[in-house]
């Protein structure tokens, strides 16, 4: 770049003046101006790219420390998993007998199956008695008064669960079904 003089020799009216060249010094100033915003935006964009790089460090170590806890948290819900497995097999073994898992794998379990399908048929049997006991409850809704009914049907069921039924024979009709009381 030329540098050009900021004061010009000029001669008027056949004197010698001195001039400022207004033009070199607009030019100057601009080119300085120019000069420090390039430096501006320099430096603006090195503190832009050291921000840049922290934050990549940042959310690096944000994103090590969120897969330790995932590791933590997968950790502790195994543990939960076994405990569960644990207690599991305690149950099937208290109500299966020990060795179900080889019987079951081995596929001699007729005796598992055969208790599970005991259980089943007793617990449908029990089942169909109670929808028997609901209907004769119905029935006799049906012929007598709803309040004199649901006291008497609450009599009724106690009764029956409590082995008293036949004191009320005089007046009920029992259906042909045994009626049992299940705990559970």
């Amino acid at each position: 770049m030329s540098t050009v003089s900021e004061v010009t020799e000029r001669i008027r009216n056949g004197e010698k003046i001195y001039e400022t060249n207004s033009d070199s010094i607009r030019d100057a100033k601009e080119a300085a101006e120019d000069a420090q915003f390039d430096l501006d935006k320099y430096e603006l964009q090195e503190k832009i790219n050291a921000l840049d790089d922290s934050l990549t460090v940042y959310n690096d170590n944000l994103d090590k420390t969120l897969d330790n806890l995932q590791k933590q948290s997968d950790k502790w819900s195994e543990i939960a998993e076994k405990i569960k497995q644990a207690q599991d097999e305690l149950k099937a073994n208290e109500l299966l007998g020990d060795g179900w898992k080889d019987k079951v794998t081995s596929g001699n379990d007729t005796d598992i199956y055969n208790m599970f399908k005991n259980l089943y048929q007793t617990n449908a049997d029990q089942i169909q008695k109670y929808e028997e006991q609901i209907k004769y409850c119905f029935d006799i809704v049906n012929f007598y008064s709803p309040s004199f009914l649901l006291t008497f049907c609450i009599i009724l069921l106690i009764s029956d669960a409590l082995g008293a039924l036949p004191l009320f024979a005089p007046f009920v009709k029992k259906p042909d079904v045994n009626f049992e009381f299940i705990s559970t």
